[in-house]
């Protein structure tokens, strides 16, 4: 096409072509590397967010008086189980053969129907306090936010989910 003057000019030139297919393929490399950061990234995320909900019940724990309670909600991580390991029981490593209470990611029933778990995806404490789940060794954290209510007896502590109103947060 040429201009009023004479000149030459292209609209589209091949140069402007590899320039707009450059700057599509490095948007589509930027992100994808975002994508696999962010895999990364989640997994890291959800150990830190264990620890600290680990941390905060254990505080709870020690912090409680006999025959107290308080209610604490349970945010993150979602879909992740907090299990309690008695010095009897099969305990993974990070346990040391001691009472503990864990939250673990990858989770199974045993042959006692209590949950096991693997140390590769799981945060452990180690408890000075006999825990007691109300009707399990486990509690599923499905469905989260979820309210636990941590309860110190002379002998024990209970600890069992607080039921609400929404059906689908019971599960």
């Amino acid at each position: 096409m040429k201009s009023k003057r004479g000149e030459g000019v292209e609209i589209l030139g091949g140069e402007t072509i590899k320039m707009v297919f450059s700057v599509i393929g490095l948007v589509a490399l930027f992100g994808l590397a975002y994508l696999i950061f962010s895999i990364f990234l989640k997994t890291d995320n959800s150990m830190k967010q264990a620890t600290i909900s680990l941390d905060r019940i254990s505080s709870i724990v020690r912090d409680l008086e006999e025959n107290e309670s308080r209610d604490y909600t349970i945010e993150s991580p979602n879909a992740w189980n907090l299990i309690y390991f008695s010095d009897q029981d099969k305990n993974p490593a990070l346990c040391e053969g001691k009472t503990c209470l864990c939250i673990c990611n990858s989770a199974w029933l045993n042959s006692y129907d209590s949950l096991s778990c693997t140390e590769k995806n799981a945060i452990c404490k180690i408890m000075n306090n006999n825990i007691v789940f109300e009707e399990r060794n486990y509690i599923n954290l499905n469905n989260l936010p979820r309210i636990i209510i941590i309860n110190k007896t002379k002998e024990e502590v209970i600890i069992k989910y607080k039921e609400s109103n929404n059906p689908d947060l019971n599960k």
